[in-house]
């Protein structure tokens, strides 16, 4: 029998196949080569941008940080931003950009790069947000005019609204013998055809007029309360209904514009005054006077309703002037006009205004770092409103007397900050380009620390002056000032001002409620700093 046949195989690897092994191999070593690779520039990359987005993250932290916790803006440009904060020792805070570097700097402490060596900061900015329009400081808040007294821009009611930079003033000043003052006749209703504004170029110089908002005042010979050919116009309003276009003296005749408008007596009647001896006003004759001081003689302050014939009389002066000091009707005896029942005003509640006509805010400025406003406006009855009244003269004297009246804004205290910056991780590598940009505003917060408790008494009536014995609180300044604000109605300041004994307490102060609005007021005490503390219906008028 044959023994079965054996094949034997031939082991290892043949030529093609060593060699079809050898290019397996390689496309695999390759592909795990380029994996690898792959997965290490990953894993640089992912470390370049965590680095960036943490660089970003920590920045955008830390101002945020110092911002909400200022008390205000020192300083603020593109590259630097200067903070003053609570803590003395902490003042100023500094942010300053530099070299594709930010820094970092509290007062006397040392200055240190907030970005990591690992990246750049290739653009960067601060802003001012919204750059639109701020209110009036609540504590300068007032300009100056010696004849007039000041002019109040943070009346609750006026709304005075100031631009950032370029733009429009809007809303009304207040002052108590010339009324109300539109700073922007398109902003309200009361300037008739007139087109009168204030406005800011992007440095802060002021142009243009405010207009005087003046009512009518007329003779009503016929007594029906309503202006009606054959009245006298006293003095011109500020709009057609109150006799705009018109002259002084002129008498009303049929279709005038003015035709129909109401009339009330001007209260009270006995500040209406002529110099007539026996009380009579004869028009071309007599001088007619607002008795402002009650005195009964002309004198400093009271306004000239209609020139007389001589110049103890007026003669010479310009009809509506106030009586200034040298003066030559000065001295001349006043009584109340036997027809000072038929004279009245177009302001039928008998308070009335006579309208200075437009102010010319051509010489003031305003400090576009820190509000402050500067130089002053000039009208042509009163001459010139000062708006620093350290700097508000020719030769840098002090002209308002022993005031020391200011006017700011707010734009210190805005309520945004706007930053943008661009950061960019340091690399050699040409393929490895990590660039983010942020773009975040921060609210300054300025939660005020003054708070109000009491104000005794609490009430008074509007017949007259209530004495205050204190006020009470917390974070009291010295300097603080107080004033009572009701919705819709002029704030009330106090006839006496009041003493600061101590952090919690104000005393000694005095309000002149005559003619106030009965009603609830809130009681507001304004410190140096612009912190307020408010009352609500903490006070009350009856």
């Amino acid at each position: 029998m044959k023994p079965p046949n054996i094949i034997h195989k031939q082991v290892g690897f043949t030529l093609i196949e060593a060699l079809l092994y050898t290019a397996i191999f390689a496309i695999v070593a390759g592909l795990a080569t380029n994996i690898f690779y792959i997965i290490l520039k990953s894993d640089v990359q992912n470390n370049a941008e965590a680095e960036v987005r943490n660089n970003i993250r920590y920045i955008e932290q830390v101002i945020t940080q110092q911002i909400e916790s200022a008390v205000k803006i020192d300083t603020i440009n593109s590259s630097s931003l200067s903070l003053i904060t609570a803590s003395s020792t902490l003042n100023p805070t500094v942010f300053n950009y530099s070299n594709n570097n930010l820094y970092f700097q509290q007062g006397q402490g040392s200055n240190f790069m907030l970005n990591t060596d690992k990246v750049e900061i290739t653009d960067f900015s601060f802003q001012l947000s919204p750059p639109q329009q701020v209110d009036i400081d609540a504590y300068y808040h007032n300009a100056y005019n010696p004849n007039v007294g000041y002019f109040d821009f943070a009346n609750s009611y006026g709304k005075v609204r100031v631009p950032v930079g370029a733009g429009d003033l809007s809303g009304l000043a207040y002052n108590r013998r010339i009324g109300w003052i539109s700073l922007n006749c398109a902003s309200n209703d009361q300037c008739n055809e007139n087109s009168y504004k204030v406005s800011s170029d992007a440095s802060g110089v002021l142009s243009g007029s405010a207009l005087a908002l003046g009512d009518g005042l007329y003779l009503d010979n016929d007594d029906n309360n309503l202006v009606s050919s054959g009245d006298i116009r006293l003095a011109i309003g500020s709009n057609n209904a109150t006799g705009l276009g018109k002259t002084v003296g002129s008498t009303v005749a049929a279709g005038d514009n003015d035709i129909n408008t109401s009339l009330g007596l001007v209260l009270p009647a006995s500040l209406i005054k002529s110099t007539g001896t026996d009380g009579d006003f004869v028009s071309g004759t007599e001088g007619l006077y607002l008795d402002y001081d009650n005195s009964n003689t002309v004198s400093i302050g009271d306004r000239r309703l209609v020139i007389g014939n001589t110049a103890a009389k007026g003669a010479g002066y310009i009809v509506g002037s106030l009586v200034a000091s040298g003066n030559s009707d000065i001295g001349t005896t006043l009584l109340p006009v036997s027809a000072a029942a038929k004279i009245k005003s177009t302001d039928t509640s008998g308070n009335f205004m006579y309208s200075e006509g437009f102010i010319n805010f051509s010489g003031v400025t305003i400090n576009q770092t820190t509000g402050f406003f500067d130089g002053k406006a000039t009208a042509s009855n009163i001459g010139y409103i000062s708006f620093n009244c350290a700097t508000g003269g020719a030769s840098g004297e002090n002209i308002c007397s022993s005031y020391n009246y200011k006017v700011k804004d707010t734009r210190d205290r805005t309520s945004s900050i706007k930053v943008n910056m661009v950061i960019k991780y340091k690399s050699t590598r040409p393929n490895l380009a990590v660039i983010q940009s942020a773009n975040f505003s921060v609210n300054l917060k300025k939660p005020s620390s003054v708070t109000i408790n009491s104000i005794t008494p609490n009430l008074g009536q509007n017949t007259g002056t209530v004495n205050i014995t204190s006020i009470t609180g917390t974070n009291f300044q010295n300097g603080a000032i107080v004033k009572l604000v009701k919705a819709g109605q002029i704030d009330v300041y106090p006839s006496t001002n009041f003493t600061f004994t101590s952090s919690s307490q104000l005393s000694g102060g005095a309000f002149d409620l005559t003619g106030v609005q009965k009603g609830t007021w809130d009681v507001y005490v304004i410190n140096p700093d612009g912190q307020i503390g408010v009352l609500g219906s903490g006070f009350t008028v009856n």
